[in-house]
């Protein structure tokens, strides 16, 4: 082999995925549970989806005039495309966190029919930190917390928010045996501006069928403290399956428990670390 070919295959050894992306890719999607598991220093990683949804509700139906003449059942359907999670690490176990999403509503109902948005548009941004606390063992389980905020003034005119919306995320994971581990969140949503609080809380079970295939079984609710919310309660499931070390994808779907809940969401994405 001349000295050349030697450079080159060299130089294209050193820029293969293979050894670019060496460390296997774990991602917070695509359940609601988030990992507990940072990128890594100077490590970024893009995960980003769709997801369809749909939720029913009854509401007051009027006449021309204006008079309430009965109730309608109203179907509201979601769709976000994409929804996008941006992570990349400062620090060996501390990364930062943007989240964008966009998406389409529209609601229907037995009488009528009507969109509440016209196009695809951008919900106020997410931004944060995830910083790995400790590393569990035996029955001490793996510790993180996230904390973001929700931005103002940012977003469809539409659907901006006035005021910053704090968001803490207590996060923890436990490996049962090689196969299995179970992950499971604690976190609280609140703006002393509009008095709300919203409690809400994760368990997903996971299982690694193969080296690339894992499917996972997840609870998830919340408890908001306002007097015009009720709780929701929701089940999910899905799998992944790694392409590359650094590359992956899912597909997922689940079903509301509860009245305030989705009926129910599909899902699917692919996630990338550089």
């Amino acid at each position: 082999m001349t000295p050349t070919k030697k450079i080159f295959f060299t130089v294209l050894f050193f820029l293969s995925p293979g050894f670019l992306f060496s460390q296997e890719i774990i991602t917070d999607r695509p359940d609601r549970t988030e990992s507990v598991e940072t990128v890594g220093k100077n490590k970024f990683q893009v995960e980003t989806g769709i997801e369809y949804s749909s939720f029913k509700f009854t509401a007051p139906f009027t006449n021309e005039t204006g008079a309430e003449i009965g109730n309608t059942e109203v179907k509201n359907k979601t769709l976000t495309i994409p929804t996008t999670l941006l992570r990349y690490g400062i620090l060996k176990n501390v990364e930062l966190r943007l989240g964008i999403d966009f998406d389409r509503s529209y609601a229907t109902s037995d009488v009528s029919e009507f969109e509440n948005s016209q196009k695809l548009s951008l919900n106020p941004p997410k931004l944060g930190a995830k910083v790995e606390i400790a590393k569990g063992e035996g029955i001490k389980p793996d510790f993180s917390v996230i904390g973001a905020f929700t931005l103002p003034n940012i977003g469809a005119e539409e659907k901006q928010i006035q005021y910053i919306v704090p968001e803490l995320i207590l996060s923890f994971s436990n490996e049962i045996n090689d196969n299995f581990s179970v992950g499971y969140n604690f976190g609280i949503e609140t703006t002393h501006k509009i008095k709300v609080t919203d409690f809400f809380y994760s368990v997903s079970i996971g299982m690694s069928i193969n080296p690339k295939l894992g499917v996972f079984a997840e609870f998830f609710g919340d408890t908001p403290n306002d007097d015009f919310e009720t709780s929701s309660r929701s089940v999910d499931g899905g799998l992944t399956y790694l392409i590359k070390n650094n590359i992956q994808v899912d597909a997922y779907g689940g079903l509301g428990l509860s009245e305030n809940a989705n009926d129910f969401f599909l899902g699917t994405g692919i996630a990338f670390k550089f």
